[in-house]
């Protein structure tokens, strides 16, 4: 799995990055957009492929970075929960 990335996801939805195509990565304090080129989630933790991303050495440039979602890709919750 050359340049796939293991998430740690703060949400109570890892399933949720299996269905998206686009994320914001913050590089030292700039966020820009990656594309999913694959996406699947292993023991409920996501696993992620992104375009242009392709070694190893690529996927470690990547870590402990914070990931984000639009705000137009927010999950909608029930009433009375957050």
């Amino acid at each position: 799995m050359q340049g796939w990335l293991w998430i740690t996801a703060d949400t109570d939805f890892p399933d949720r990055f299996v269905d998206l195509d686009r994320i914001l990565v913050s590089e030292q304090g700039v966020w820009r957009e990656l594309v999913i080129e694959a996406a699947e989630v292993i023991g409920g933790r996501p696993v992620i492929k992104f375009a242009g991303i392709d070694s190893r050495e690529d996927a470690a440039r990547l870590t402990n970075r914070h990931l984000a979602v639009a705000r137009e890709q927010l999950v909608q919750l029930p009433p009375d929960t957050h």
